[in-house]
């Protein structure tokens, strides 16, 4: 499952190094915005069957800012 939150990630994103580096912030470094935030959101929901409410999900120590 991990490997393939990666992949979705980079998708989203375009960072391919983050394999490299899984414990960049990837808010914080600017890699993933607002926009590919809620896009994230939406493929994990479909990729895993869940449904995520952003507004509940924390921005800074979530699985988004650091994986």
């Amino acid at each position: 499952m991990e490997n393939r939150i990666i992949e979705i990630i980079e998708e989203v994103t375009d960072y391919n190094e983050l394999r490299d580096n899984l414990d960049i912030d990837l808010l914080e470094s600017e890699i993933l915005d607002s926009f590919a935030f809620i896009q994230l959101l939406s493929k994990l929901e479909e990729e895993f069957s869940v449904e995520i409410q952003p507004t509940r999900t924390k921005t800074s120590d979530d699985f988004c800012g650091r994986i």
